[in-house]
């Protein structure tokens, strides 16, 4: 079986109230993303598997990625995840750092990670534009949400 069946399979169990038709459309997306070697809108809809011409895929991943109600399915696949990899240590050690996305968007990106064998395991990440880099406000927003997506 496949890794993105399983992921498939362990989301829609453990993340009930995600669409099926959202669902599916992220895990179409997670293979093309796997068969690609860029990550962008229209790659992922060039590198989509099936009939459907390359339009439709583009098309398809547009709508995925504009949906408001994927952005907000996303806290739960979030805990999920974090449930994966901290529930069995009751107090991980949570890596907090900023990093660059766009340097030309000046995007900046918060993410909270936990090592795991001396790797790195994203556990939640948010990113907020240059004028709120390093602000005490978002920062704030970004514990808060953090609070609410570990176990």
């Amino acid at each position: 079986m496949r890794d993105t069946n399983i992921l498939h399979d362990m989301l829609r169990k453990n993340c009930p109230h995600i669409h099926a038709r959202r669902l599916d459309s992220l895990m179409l997306a997670t293979e093309a993303l796997l068969d690609s070697n860029q990550l962008s809108l229209t790659e992922l809809g060039r590198n989509m598997k099936g009939p459907v011409a390359a339009k439709h895929n583009i098309k398809r991943m547009d709508r995925l990625l504009g949906n408001t109600a994927m952005h907000n399915d996303r806290l739960a696949i979030y805990r999920f995840h974090a449930r994966l990899t901290c529930g069995a240590n009751p107090m991980p050690i949570l890596l907090v750092d900023w990093a660059d996305v766009r340097e030309q968007l000046r995007l900046m990106t918060l993410r909270a990670s936990v090592s795991i064998q001396g790797l790195s395991m994203i556990v939640y990440e948010r990113t907020f534009t240059f004028a709120q880099c390093n602000s005490p406000n978002f920062h704030q927003l970004f514990l808060d949400e953090l609070a609410i997506i570990l176990p």
